[in-house]
């Protein structure tokens, strides 16, 4: 999601790619978190532990800050959290003092995170997760950020419409996944748009066959003038 509105941002390949960096490690500072922390909503930390895990921005962005090649991407870790009017953390940023990858990394972790019931007790469906970032233009969220963001939700809607339901043993290099693919504890373990290769197809295949799992994907043909999404 991130990298895509990115894309509709019109950032340049090496933004795309820190971009992209970033959002696959903004949660990178929580590795030194427990696991009932970790899987608490956030609406029902306590004050202790609110501020356990507001370090994990910091955190992250220590643990990358000496590979050269992640320095763009541990800047968006630090700042993830932080909120257009300043009222964020860790470091109370406005404006566009948060970095344009950060603001994007932040809607989309949001969204995700409401969707998946990760900020409440249960979980938003897709159009009240919507209505939440709309309605925090201006205070959480960069409008043109989230402008860009819902046009991607739409586009991976309609995407995930179409295609057919298979069996994991019928795939074929190429496809392309229509429908994230998610973990009981809400975790995105492959995201739409991903093309299948025989590595993957083969994880996948071996996953099934070892836990007793009938595991169906809704996948699509590859459309012959799009760029291929991996990850």
């Amino acid at each position: 999601m991130a990298r895509e509105t990115g894309q509709r941002l019109g950032l340049p390949a090496a933004d795309l790619r820190d971009l992209y960096l970033g959002a696959l490690l903004h949660d990178v500072g929580k590795i030194g978190l427990p696991d009932e922390l970790i899987g608490k909503p956030h609406s029902l930390l306590s004050a202790d532990e609110s501020a356990r895990y507001a370090r994990h921005p910091v955190d992250g962005e220590t643990a990358l800050m000496p590979l050269p090649q992640l320095q763009a991407a541990a800047h968006i870790v630090r700042q993830h959290h932080e909120r257009l009017d300043g009222k964020g953390y860790p470091d109370g940023l406005h404006g566009e003092q948060i970095v344009l990858g950060a603001r994007i990394v932040a809607a989309a972790n949001d969204y995700d995170s409401l969707v998946h019931g990760a900020m409440a007790p249960t979980r938003y469906p897709p159009e009240r997760a919507r209505q939440v970032l709309l309605g925090g233009v201006g205070s959480h969220y960069d409008g043109r950020v989230v402008e860009a963001l819902l046009a991607v939700l739409d586009d991976q809607a309609r995407l995930a419409g179409e295609g057919v339901e298979i069996d994991v043993r019928r795939l074929r290099p190429g496809m392309v996944l229509a429908r994230d693919v998610v973990s009981p504890r809400g975790a995105i373990l492959l995201a739409a748009g991903h093309v299948f290769e025989e590595r993957i197809i083969r994880q996948l295949g071996e996953l099934a066959r070892r836990d007793g799992l009938r595991l169906v994907l809704r996948v699509r043909e590859q459309d012959v003038d799009a760029p291929a999404v991996q990850g």
